[in-house]
């Protein structure tokens, strides 16, 4: 979301379930509760970071 100098905007982002969902070794579809971290920004050395709580 392009911003101009000084604008602050509230942006939300809705995560499935089933975006955090894998494959494990047994070929079972696994989505593991648990402290996840994201990070939001231009490139992976600067942004902001969050977190969510996944029960």
């Amino acid at each position: 979301m392009p911003l101009d100098p000084g604008k602050t905007e509230k942006v939300v982002f809705k995560i499935h379930r089933d975006g955090l969902a894998y494959y494990g070794l047994d070929e079972r579809l696994r989505i593991d509760p648990g402290q996840y971290h994201i990070w939001i920004g231009p490139d992976c050395s600067q942004g902001l970071k969050g977190e969510f709580k996944l029960i």
